[in-house]
């Protein structure tokens, strides 16, 4: 069965430097399986072909417009690839996301599939693509950020920008982390 882990929580929480260091951990296993990482294009910050962290982390990466393709990129490897570790960063901007785990454990034995993604909008509520997976999951991690109004614990996106769509990618200064008492405010 294919494992599913989640690694979410509001913006600067580190979900993508999570991602990163479970992701490199698996070389050192006594048969090392085939690690693949997936980004959407959307997701304009930095490189293309990469994945990076606040930090400064970084690995390659396959960029994708949706699940689709993911899937045409895993059915492209024509059944060489036994048990994959399958890491996807930026996961809400995904729909069909579910979808891809169903047809995932159909397919693998004993895949491993680990998903980052906000599980909120800077309104506060769910990002249906993150929300969907929650009840299939093996794990969840559910990371927090510092306020950068108090300094407290935040589990909130906060918008700075006046933006009014839903998505607006960051880049660097339109999202802050926020408590909830400091993000109602």
């Amino acid at each position: 069965m294919t494992e599913l882990q989640i690694i979410t929580g509001p913006m600067f929480s580190g979900k993508s430097e999570e991602l990163l260091r479970r992701l490199s951990r698996y070389p050192f296993r006594p048969v090392p399986p085939e690690v693949f990482l997936f980004k959407p294009i959307t997701d304009s910050r930095g490189e293309e072909e990469l994945v990076s962290s606040h930090s400064g982390s970084s690995m390659s990466c396959v960029p994708v417009k949706n699940v689709f393709d993911i899937s045409q990129y895993l059915q492209s490897l024509d059944g060489t690839v036994y048990d994959p570790i399958i890491g996807i960063d930026e996961g809400q901007f995904l729909n069909g996301i579910k979808e891809l785990y169903l047809d995932l454990c159909n397919f693998y034995d004993d895949a491993t599939l680990i998903i980052a993604g906000l599980n909120r909008d800077y309104q506060g509520r769910p990002f249906p693509a993150m929300e969907r997976l929650f009840s299939y999951a093996d794990k969840i991690d559910i990371l927090e950020a510092i306020c950068r109004n108090c300094g407290h614990m935040a589990t909130e996106t906060y918008r700075v920008s006046k933006g009014t769509d839903l998505i607006e990618i960051d880049t660097g200064d339109n999202y802050e982390a926020r408590c909830k008492e400091c993000h109602a405010k």
